[in-house]
C-alpha cells in the first residue's frame, strides 16, 4: 500500500507539472495536435427586423504548419430547421502555431413571416465546416454553436388614458389617448392606425393616425383622439347620457405596418363629476 500511494504522488505531480508547463494560451492536445483545430467560436446577433436577423460568427482556428484558411461551409437553423445554407469566402493565411482570426455575417429569414403575439424565444444555430489549404491538401474542421433569439412581437394598442370636461348638463369634451406599444428590441415602422370610436353604444369618430410613423425600440406612441359630445353631434340622447354620469367607450381598428396587422378592440368607462 505504501508503494502505491507513493507512485500516485508521483503521477499526480508529474500531471501537475506537465500542465503547468503547458501555459493558459492552449489546451496541451492543441498544442501537440497535428491537424488544425477550431479554439474559439462566438455567434451574435448583430440586427433583426420582423422578417429576418443577421449573424455574426467570429472564430479562431490553428494549424501545425503554414496553411490559407479558404473558406467557411455554413448552415443556419432555427430551432433544428435549415433556413439558409452556403459558404462564405475567407482566404486568410494561416501560420504554424499561430492563432488565426476569422469572421463573417449572414442574413436569414425567420421561418415563419408573422410576428409572435407574446414572447417566444427561437433557437438560431450556425454549423458547418472551414477549409483549410494545407500542402496542396484539402482538410475541414467541424464547427456548430447556437444562441436563443426573441422572436419579432407584434405592436398594440391600449388605452392610456381617457379624459372628460363636462361644460354643462349637454356638453362634454372627450378625450381618448390611445399608446402604440412596440414590445421589441428594434423600430418598426408604421403604415397607419385606423380607429373607430363609439360612445354610449353610437359612433362619434373614425379615422387614420399614424401614417408613416415609426416606433422606436421598446417605447410606446401616445396618440389622442377628440371627441366633443352635444346635442349637435349626438343627438337628443346626450343630455340624457350626460346625465347618466357615466359615458361607455369603445374603440375598434388596427395598427398596421409593412408587414403586420394588430387589430384592437377596447373599452373604457368615464365617470364625470356631479355638476356643480
Amino acid at each position: 500500500m505504501r508503494f502505491l500511494a507513493a507512485g500516485l504522488l508521483r503521477l499526480t505531480l508529474a500531471a501537475l507539472l506537465s500542465a503547468l508547463s503547458a501555459g493558459c494560451r492552449s489546451a496541451p492536445e492543441a498544442k501537440n495536435s497535428q491537424n488544425p483545430i477550431l479554439t474559439y467560436l462566438d455567434l451574435e446577433v448583430v440586427d433583426q427586423g420582423f422578417n429576418e436577423y443577421r449573424v455574426r460568427l467570429e472564430g479562431e482556428v490553428t494549424s501545425p504548419e503554414a496553411a490559407v484558411l479558404q473558406s467557411a461551409q455554413y448552415e443556419i437553423l432555427e430551432d433544428g430547421k435549415v433556413v439558409k445554407r452556403g459558404a462564405e469566402p475567407l482566404r486568410e493565411p494561416m501560420n504554424p502555431n499561430e492563432i488565426s482570426i476569422f469572421h463573417f455575417e449572414q442574413t436569414a429569414r425567420f421561418s415563419s413571416s408573422t410576428p409572435a403575439p407574446a414572447t417566444d424565444l427561437a433557437r438560431v444555430a450556425v454549423r458547418g465546416k472551414l477549409a483549410i489549404d494545407r500542402k496542396g491538401q484539402r482538410e475541414e474542421v467541424d464547427y456548430a454553436i447556437s444562441r436563443e433569439v426573441h422572436r419579432p412581437r407584434l405592436p398594440f394598442i391600449r388605452i392610456r388614458e381617457v379624459d372628460a370636461a363636462r361644460y354643462s348638463g349637454s356638453e362634454v369634451a372627450l378625450t381618448v389617448r390611445l399608446g402604440a406599444v412596440n414590445p421589441n428590441a428594434f423600430p418598426v415602422a408604421l403604415k397607419d392606425l385606423i380607429y373607430s370610436l363609439f360612445v354610449g353604444g353610437k359612433q362619434m369618430g373614425s379615422g387614420t393616425l399614424a401614417q408613416g410613423d415609426t416606433l422606436d425600440a421598446s417605447t410606446t406612441a401616445i396618440y389622442e383622439i377628440p371627441v366633443s359630445i352635444t346635442p349637435q353631434t349626438y343627438g337628443p340622447d346626450a343630455a340624457p347620457l350626460i346625465q347618466t354620469r357615466s359615458l361607455p367607450c369603445r374603440i375598434t381598428g388596427s395598427l398596421r405596418g409593412q408587414s403586420f396587422d394588430s387589430p384592437f378592440a377596447l373599452t373604457a368607462e368615464v365617470k364625470l363629476n356631479a355638476p356643480k
